[in-house]
């Protein structure tokens, strides 16, 4: 019959066993790094977004705004203002999306129409983020002013 004898064991550890602990550690580290680096750059992403987003809203209350001051009465007066801030108006919905060399802004301004028995136009504006990435806010203009 073959004895077996504990070996005593020494208290401390091997050097094998600190340099795969040490290894085991660095993936962690690295795998948080890595998700760190995303969880940020989403942040930024979003922080610019939304800027663009307030930006879009900025435009159309200032739109709203100057509706109540000169009380614009027809497309061709939301047109001029619009343009006059040095944004750029597209004739075609389909259109306002595609990015014009010195303008980050468009607009498209929709046929007179009613909503709830009061005559305006649907304003839509455009603001581009990068080449891929744009926001859009639509908004009603009552002719004439109003709210």
């Amino acid at each position: 019959m073959v004895k077996f004898h504990r070996i005593k064991s020494e208290k401390g550890m091997t050097l094998v066993e600190i340099i795969v602990a040490l290894a085991i550690l660095g993936l962690i580290i690295l795998g948080i790094m890595g998700m760190y680096r995303l969880a940020s750059s989403q942040i930024y992403t979003s922080g610019y977004r939304t800027d663009k987003i307030l930006d879009a809203r900025t435009i159309a209350d200032d739109l709203i705004e100057q509706n109540e001051i000169q009380k614009l009465s027809s497309a061709s007066q939301i047109d001029l203002y619009l343009s006059g801030k040095g944004y750029h108006g597209v004739s075609l919905l389909e259109d306002l999306d595609m990015k014009y060399d010195a303008f980050d802004v468009n607009y498209h301004i929709a046929a007179e129409s009613l909503r709830a028995t009061v005559a305006g136009y649907e304003v839509t504006i455009l603001i581009f983020i990068d080449d891929n990435n744009s926001v859009q806010l639509t908004t009603f203009v009552i002719k004439g002013g109003g709210i």
